[in-house]
């Protein structure tokens, strides 16, 4: 039985919302989860790149974002608006912040660039802000 030129239409619609849906909701999952990290490991981001820049508390994940983001334009400009999504760390036992930014061309094998990285305490204390070139 085929199918008429508006059925192949309806299907190609519905087929176009539900991979919408789908992407949507990956990247509203992706931007929410928090993974963890080690300050142990950031001794060389401490050293080189220091701060002196406060910002309000951080509670959650979104506030870091936004303050890393703030951060990131006034001091390398827009262009870091490219390397989005940003991911979000905790590092419970030192209560800071790591906020990266990604680089989708690395992860298609061509890592071309760097990302914008920052370490907040939870008081709002900036430690580091880098750019990896």
């Amino acid at each position: 039985m085929l199918m008429t030129a508006r059925k192949r239409k309806k299907h190609m619609i519905i087929l176009g919302v539900i991979v919408i849906i789908i992407i949507i909701g990956s990247v509203i999952y992706y931007n929410r989860r928090v993974g963890e990290f080690s300050m142990e490991y950031y001794d060389y981001y401490l050293e080189n790149f220091q701060s002196d820049i406060t910002v309000e508390p951080i509670d959650k994940a979104s506030d870091a974002k936004k303050a890393a983001q703030k951060i990131w334009i006034e001091k390398y400009g827009k262009d870091v608006l490219k390397d989005r999504p940003y991911v979000v760390y905790y590092d419970k036992e030192n209560e800071v912040w790591l906020v990266e930014g990604t680089l989708l061309i690395a992860e298609l094998g061509m890592g071309i660039g760097g990302v914008p990285g920052i370490l907040i305490d939870k008081d709002g204390n900036v430690l580091a802000v880098w750019h990896g070139k």
